[in-house]
């Protein structure tokens, strides 16, 4: 909610804005948006900017802006406590856990399997900076700097399967942590491009 306000937004738009940005999955009635909205204006996290009849329009102040990076914080951390964690259990069950796809049969794709699980875990940190920053400016309003960063994650994926022939299968294992890494480059800045474009007084 605090993210759809970075824009102004009324009741409507802000149900409408949730239910787009979690592709369905999230649905706020009148009764529960109303009811967070009073807490946010009490907390100070956001600010009523237009009263129209019974259409009310709110933004987030520069509190809530302060909440909204608190959360990314804390989303950094966890996706960093998961990466550290996910790293820790390939290390050591990577063979196990690859036997579950394989049969006996298949015990001489275990050294390729695990390479790929490794050097896969090894980039989820920035996997998971790609999750995180990408909603967050999809929510922000600027949802084809979203795309573009998917759009990236493609370029890059293309351009190190031209790799292959050369490095083998090893670079085939670099495709996805490539396009995520590109997209963290893009994404980054994005966010602190679009925070500073919301900042500005209207």
């Amino acid at each position: 909610i605090l993210l759809c306000l970075t824009r102004e937004q009324c009741g409507v738009d802000i149900m409408e804005r949730v239910r787009e940005m979690t592709e369905g999955r999230v649905v706020i009635g009148p009764g529960t948006l109303y009811s967070l909205l009073e807490s946010f204006q009490q907390e100070g996290f956001i600010r009523e900017t237009k009263v129209e009849g019974r259409r009310r329009s709110y933004r987030i102040t520069p509190r809530g802006r302060e909440r909204l990076d608190q959360g990314l914080r804390s989303c950094t951390v966890l996706g960093a406590v998961y990466a550290a964690v996910s790293l820790g259990i390939v290390f050591l069950f990577a063979d196990p856990l690859n036997m579950l796809f394989l049969d006996a049969e298949s015990t001489s794709l275990l050294p390729l399997a695990r390479q790929y699980l490794l050097i896969s875990a090894a980039f989820y940190f920035p996997l998971s900076l790609v999750n995180i920053v990408r909603f967050l400016i999809q929510g922000m309003g600027f949802s084809p700097l979203a795309t573009l960063a998917g759009v990236l994650e493609m370029a890059a994926r293309g351009f190190v399967s031209y790799l292959v022939p050369v490095f083998g299968f090893a670079a085939a294992c670099y495709a996805s942590p490539a396009a995520w890494v590109l997209a963290d480059l893009f994404l980054v800045p994005a966010y602190f491009y679009c925070r500073r474009k919301l900042a500005r007084p209207e």
